[in-house]
């Protein structure tokens, strides 16, 4: 039998499965695999690269930590690593292979006795450079809306919202909103309190008391844009509701593929990927209804069309700020897999995104998301994580991908309308850097209608989309610099005093109004540990 090494063990969350992608078959197992291919060469292709571990639940408590990975200094000490899976982490016998060339394969084997033949192959195996489980991955539930609870042009149904906010929060009625005296004409965007919190706005079945002035400040961002350069964001999640009117405007197109014609005309392994790609189904296909409203929502909130009298107002909604839908989580309970998220990311990054939002996580460490990560020139806005089991501290209980201590990512909390701290919302001195608005956050969901859902995976997408505003106002200032500019200016909040790396909350319209006259240009620091500093002062 193949000796597995030594066990460490940490707390993981439920496992949820997605569904294969096998296709060739291959001695003792099918596989799926995909190369590298363009921007980024992947986990381990063709360097030394130091390596940590990634995001989502594992089926039982997993063997290799994230500490242990940051550790690794070379490929042979991740391919070390690997070695401590045991065989029963390895859900339905699937194996995920990273080999040196950066290729990836999913291998699923017939049997136990065919996964540990398998996993000794592996290990002796000097093309390989690691393997792992096909780690799940899920959009919080709490994060989830309540499809019962949503609301339309002509009118709003008040329901029980258990999934998404309190079973008692106060619907929103239309004939209740007026916009005589707001800045943009959307029918929905005094409910907005995100974006402009006068203190009127009631969550929370009217036990939340808004204050003014807890919002982003968005109409500051508004009157300091300019936009000197295009900027794509890629929302790896669920899909996107690609034709809808209020997102219609903002949908990247593959400017080298052809529609509907059958060939992968850019030759990138994909066909007709004119709007992005599913890696969850593997198609084309993008949007297919309720299954993909965390996605839809996420991107309302980012660039939905404002001051067009209908629906909600995006932060960013400018026409050279474009979204590309790449879904990597489905199904009704919203997972994915390490395969399907990597897969995404490579792709987002070899079509030009510059931006990455990821409103996902959980307590599971996964070496290759980190690797892919790490190696990203992407900045990456990431949800701190949901927690109702009094684990929301990420400094003892991280959150992955995004409590790992790299340069390009950003991790977000979730604050309420009273600028308290949402009780679900992770939070951590040294592994969250700042808060956004995520508590009752009313945005678009499928079919032309909007909902109001909950959480760090509804915070993420304003610090994206200020991300995106603040890079693109400049044509001078780098992705490195965008992050500073945002965690530079937040603004002080009480709540998260000593609870985020910054102290406060975020600030769109201080990020963008910044003089980028003061910034000396730097780029992704890549050595272990240089993504958080361990003081306030940093950033102030």
């Amino acid at each position: 039998m193949f000796k597995r090494s030594r066990k460490i063990t940490v707390a993981v969350a439920a496992v949820f499965l997605l569904q294969s992608l096998t296709a060739v078959t291959v001695a003792g197992s099918d596989s799926f695999s995909e190369t590298a291919g363009g921007c980024t060469p992947g986990v381990c292709a063709g360097n030394e690269e130091t390596t940590d571990a990634g995001n989502f639940a594992a089926a039982g408590a997993a063997s290799v930590t994230a500490e242990e990975v940051a550790a690794a200094d070379t490929s042979r000490e991740m391919k070390e690593l690997s070695a401590e899976y045991e065989s029963a982490e390895y859900e339905n016998n699937q194996v995920l292979v990273m080999y040196n060339d950066g290729t990836i394969e999913l291998r699923t084997y017939e049997s136990a006795k065919a996964l540990e033949e398998g996993l000794g192959e592996l290990d002796s195996d000097e093309s390989v450079c690691m393997y792992q489980p096909n780690f799940s991955y899920e959009s919080d539930s709490a994060d989830l809306i309540s499809m019962d609870r949503m609301l339309d042009t002509g009118g709003m149904d008040e329901a029980d919202d258990s999934v998404s906010v309190p079973s008692d929060t106060t619907a929103v009625n239309p004939d209740d909103v007026s916009t005589a005296d707001a800045v943009v004409n959307d029918t929905y965007y005094p409910a907005q309190w995100a974006l402009h919190n006068d203190g009127t706005f009631k969550g929370s079945g009217g036990k939340t008391v808004s204050q003014a002035g807890i919002d982003v400040n968005a109409e500051e961002a508004w009157a300091n844009y300019s936009g000197k350069r295009d900027v794509l964001i890629a929302i790896v999640d669920t899909g996107v509701d690609i034709y809808s009117p209020e997102l219609a405007g903002h949908i990247w197109t593959n400017p080298n593929e052809i529609a509907a014609n059958g060939v992968d005309d850019d030759n990138n392994g994909y066909v007709d990927d004119i709007n992005g790609w599913d890696f969850y189904y593997n198609n084309n296909v993008v949007y297919y209804g309720f299954e993909d409203d965390h996605g839809t929502h996420c991107a309302g909130s980012m660039v939905a069309a404002s001051n067009n009298g209908i629906g909600i107002a995006g932060l960013a909604d400018y026409p050279n700020i474009r979204l590309m839908p790449v879904k990597a989580l489905g199904g009704s309970d919203g997972s994915g897999s390490t395969l399907s998220v990597i897969l995404g990311i490579r792709y987002a990054e070899r079509c030009g995104a510059q931006i990455c939002n990821l409103s996902m996580g959980t307590q599971t460490s996964d070496p290759m998301l980190y690797q892919v990560i790490k190696n990203s020139d992407m900045l990456f806005v990431v949800a701190a994580g949901n927690n109702t089991k009094g684990q929301n501290n990420t400094d003892l209980y991280p959150s992955y991908p995004a409590s790992y201590n790299l340069d390009n990512i950003i991790s977000v909390a979730n604050i309420a309308s009273d600028g308290s701290l949402s009780n679900s919302s992770c939070y951590g001195k040294y592994s969250v850097d700042l808060a956004a608005p995520g508590t009752d956050i009313l945005g678009l969901v499928s079919r032309d209608k909007y909902g109001y859902q909950t959480g760090t995976s509804m915070a993420a997408p304003l610090v994206t989309a200020a991300a995106a505003m603040v890079y693109s106002n400049s044509d001078r200032i780098t992705l490195a610099d965008t992050k500073d500019i945002l965690l530079s200016t937040t603004k002080n909040l009480g709540s998260v005093a000593g609870r985020c790396v910054t102290g406060g909350m975020l600030d769109a319209g201080a990020a963008v109004a910044y003089d980028t006259s003061r910034i000396s240009s730097r780029d992704w620091q890549r050595s272990v540990g240089q993504g958080r500093p361990h003081s306030f002062g940093f950033y102030r």
